[in-house]
């Protein structure tokens, strides 16, 4: 997902990352150029940067850029940069800069998270190792950040940015630059169990390394899936959380479940680890950001992003009715409120959640609403619950105890069995 150039700005400050901008100067010339932000002037529309270009320069410059003189923007997700902290402070509290960086951009926000779980929602794989000679890694680790002599940084330079442009947007977008704290060697495979991520300072030439090791709870080994429960006696979400701490004590634990021949690798290698992508993915949540832009996004999208208030259901009291007030939660009955009141309600759970229980107080609030409903599923088995809970549950007490069913008007359509009686009314009972 594209952010625009503004937001991308925004972005980078706020993660203290560099840009990968491309720049026109005065002379209409394009470049692109490696941006750090040290300030901004919202008001001439100006940032001051420093700058580097990958491809002649091995040193850092400081200057200042137009905005508006920027015609791309990507946040460099392999590298880091030390924001100021009063540039820090005055975007977090100046609400004047944060309008003008379009920091309020919910919708957006929201497209770019989707698109990080779908890219997250697969299991990675070792691409390549990269291979830095002469690396102290005792004091990357201990320090959490090691200077490279210029030898160093220009292999860097080579392995991960100096790319031709597609490959080097999808090494940003869909690799990770990391170093292996625990591997299970497997078949002379390597499961990547536990990594550090590594990130690049380009003005001081120094690498960084994470606080806290990160976990693939599975792994694609010649796509074939590898997983860590395959050699746990716990909880992986506690292997996960704890690792960190107890590392040589869960190596052994889990080193003790080998059962073909695997081996344990300590090496502190370099490596890309890769997530394969869905293609289209990205280019749809950009179809939808534009839709959006030019007010054209349909009332199912408006819904999603909680725009969907309807008119006529807030304009007169809502009567909220619930058949059994003991089996309805707060979330349940925000979800029938909604449903009264919006053009669109999603709702999402696993089995056993109350979707059923909810979708029936709907139907009777709808009803007291004077609302009308088409219940619809791509199978008949739930709708067929709903159709009997409707029909069969609500009754009226009388006199002497005597129950008296009460009859909503409503058909089913759908099933063969259903549908005759339907059509011929006279078979109806």
């Amino acid at each position: 997902m594209k952010l625009s150039i503004k937001n991308s700005i925004y972005q980078a400050i706020i993660n203290n990352k560099w840009l990968d901008v491309s720049y026109v100067n005065k002379a209409g010339e394009k470049t692109n150029y490696y941006f750090a932000i040290k300030n901004i002037n919202s008001d001439k529309g100006t940032l001051l940067c420093d700058i580097f270009n990958p491809f002649k320069d091995s040193e850092t410059i400081s200057g200042t850029i137009y905005i508006d003189s920027i015609k791309s923007a990507t946040v460099l997700e392999q590298s880091y940069y030390e924001t100021p902290k009063d540039l820090l402070e005055k975007v977090n509290s100046d609400k004047k800069i944060g309008d003008y960086l379009e920091v309020v951009n919910f919708d957006n926000n929201i497209l770019k998270y989707l698109s990080d779980c779908y890219r997250l929602d697969n299991d990675p794989c070792l691409k390549e190792e990269v291979m830095i000679d002469g690396i102290d890694v005792r004091t990357l680790l201990k320090a959490g950040k090691y200077k490279l002599d210029d030898k160093q940084f220009g292999t860097l330079l080579d392995n991960v940015f100096k790319k031709p442009k597609f490959k080097a947007e999808m090494i940003n977008r869909y690799q990770t630059l990391a170093i292996n704290k625990f591997s299970i060697d497997i078949r002379d495979k390597q499961y990547v169990v536990a990594y550090r991520t590594l990130t690049l300072n380009f003005k001081d030439k120094t690498l960084k390394i994470s606080d806290k090791s990160s976990i693939n709870k599975s792994f694609l080994i010649d796509e074939q899936k590898v997983t860590l429960s395959m050699y746990l006696d716990m909880n992986p979400d506690e292997f996960c959380e704890k690792f960190d701490q107890n590392e040589v004590e869960y190596i052994e634990s889990i080193k003790a479940n080998f059962h073909n021949g695997e081996r344990v690798n300590t090496r502190p290698n370099i490596f890309f680890l890769a997530r394969n992508y869905q293609r289209g993915v990205d280019e749809a949540f950009e179809a939808v950001h534009h839709m959006d832009l030019e007010g054209k996004m349909s009332i199912p999208l408006k819904a999603f992003f909680g725009r969907n208030k309807s008119k006529s259901g807030t304009s007169k009291e809502i009567h909220l009715v619930v058949f059994n007030r003991n089996k309805i939660n707060i979330d349940q009955m925000r979800v029938v409120y909604n449903a009264m009141v919006n053009h669109v309600t999603y709702v999402k759970g696993p089995p056993g959640t109350g979707k059923t229980e909810t979708i029936f107080n709907v139907l009777l609030s709808a009803y007291a609403n004077d609302k009308t409903v088409l219940v619809c599923s791509n199978n008949n088995h739930p709708v067929s619950d709903i159709f009997a809970k409707m029909d069969s549950t609500l009754t009226i007490k009388r006199p002497f105890n005597a129950e008296e069913k009460i009859i909503f008007p409503m058909i089913r359509l759908g099933n063969n069995a259903e549908i005759k009686p339907t059509n011929n009314p006279n078979e109806i009972e």
